[in-house]
């Protein structure tokens, strides 16, 4: 007999939206939907955080149904509760238009922004600050692109299997011993005809 896949965790509350809107959050999530399973030790190594941090941020998104607390887990004298992932991922709810739903959605947008804002600059400012020190390689710098292209149904669906291929080789590469992480935030937005792009050409 076939395990059923599970479905998508679909955010389409206020109260949902406001749970995921932190980087920390976003980050949990991110690591939940490539390992399905976790203690928040186990998260901490991952994102990069101490685990004290990120107990307030594992135990909001239980709260609104992403985490579901599993079985407990032994780990040096003391017991882990092991997290899953509700769902195969976590998606947001596009078929709403109120304005409470829309005005929540916004601010989660903005505050993810700032967070790729703030992580952008800093890797321009130690790639900066690393330039003419001797016995250290120079850090990589961040790269931004943005594109825009007319695509008809099967080429948005191409280019949605593509970001998907994106993110199977973040996981696959994915190196808990390294200390250093790269970013990557895509946003695939379909304009009407008589929308501006936002670099402002049409």
């Amino acid at each position: 007999m076939k395990r059923s896949r599970k479905k998508p965790v679909v955010l389409s509350l206020p109260a949902e939206l406001r749970a995921v809107r932190s980087a920390a959050a976003h980050q949990v999530i991110s690591v939940m939907e490539r390992v399905k399973r976790a203690t928040v030790a186990e998260l901490a190594v991952h994102v990069g955080l101490p685990a004290g941090s990120l107990y307030y941020h594992v135990r909001r998104l239980e709260a609104v149904g992403v985490l579901l607390e599993g079985e407990k887990r032994s780990t040096g004298g003391r017991h882990e509760v092991v997290y899953e992932l509700a769902g195969s991922e976590v998606v947001l709810d596009t078929s709403r238009s109120d304005k409470s739903f829309v005005a929540e959605l916004a601010r989660t947008f903005r505050s993810r922004l700032r967070a790729l804002e703030r992580a952008y600059v800093a890797a321009v400012e130690r790639r900066a600050a690393a330039r003419g020190v001797r016995g250290r390689g120079r850090p990589q710098g961040p790269s931004l692109h943005q594109h825009q292209a007319r695509l008809g149904p099967r080429q948005r669906a191409e280019l949605e299997r593509r970001v998907e291929e994106l993110a199977a080789f973040l996981v696959e590469h994915d190196d808990p011993r390294r200390r250093d992480f790269t970013h990557l935030t895509v946003a695939v937005v379909p304009l009407e005809r008589d929308q501006k792009s936002p670099s402002g050409t049409s």
